[in-house]
């Protein structure tokens, strides 16, 4: 998916995701990184700027595919494996049974080096059918339960909240303003948002083309 409008760039955090995923060597079957944190706390904002990350791209040369599970999912899991297949250049046959499903798309990341994220994931059974024997390639999946990431194995990764910087950076483009022109009341704000993306993005937007005297009301 495109990366969101107002995005502001996290080069360390987005660095140290990357350095999760590209490792030297790997063993026989799909690595799995869970990318764990809070809701709004910018996992699938983070997850989607890996996915056009240049570096990323370059290591993965078969494939980025992106999915969304959810808490409850517009499409079950043969839509979604389906997709993911297609874009790995394996086109399904019809009347597909899950497991046929399941064992095509394994047969196919045999021989293949792809990224495939799982963006929302709520249970482990929106992650389980997608390990396969492949050591080349891996599994990214953003949840907000640790115990998820636990019961598959997976490798944890804490989504961190936003820099001072960064925070600001997201209150003045939803606000509609310059960086170095918010109105001082704008440091109690970012405080009172913890930092979180989703606050700062929302009180933001509230705050947009409002006069000043607004901002020590919100």
């Amino acid at each position: 998916p495109p990366l969101p409008r107002n995005f502001v760039e996290r080069p360390e955090a987005l660095a140290s995701l990357r350095a999760r995923l590209i490792t030297d060597g790997g063993g026989p079957s799909i690595a799995l990184t869970a990318l764990i944190g809070m809701g709004g706390i910018g996992k699938t904002v983070l997850a989607k700027a890996l996915c056009h990350d240049e570096v990323v791209q370059q290591a993965y040369p078969n494939g980025v595919v992106w999915v969304t599970a959810g808490r409850e999912s517009t499409y079950d899991l043969v839509t979604r494996m389906r997709e993911v297949r297609r874009a790995l250049k394996d086109e399904p046959g019809t009347g597909e049974t899950e497991l046929e499903c399941i064992n095509r798309y394994r047969t196919a990341m045999q021989q293949k080096a792809a990224l495939v994220v799982v963006d929302d994931v709520w249970n482990s059974r929106d992650v389980d059918p997608f390990r396969a024997e492949s050591p080349r390639s891996r599994i990214l999946f953003t949840t907000r339960d640790a115990s998820i990431a636990a019961a598959l194995g997976a490798e944890e990764h804490l989504a961190d909240l936003l820099t001072a910087e960064q925070s600001r950076q997201v209150l003045a483009r939803w606000s509609g303003m310059d960086a170095g022109m918010l109105p001082p009341e704008s440091g109690d704000l970012v405080r009172e948002c913890g930092w979180l993306p989703i606050a700062l993005s929302m009180i933001g937007a509230m705050l947009r083309g409002k006069p000043r005297e607004y901002w020590k009301y919100v």
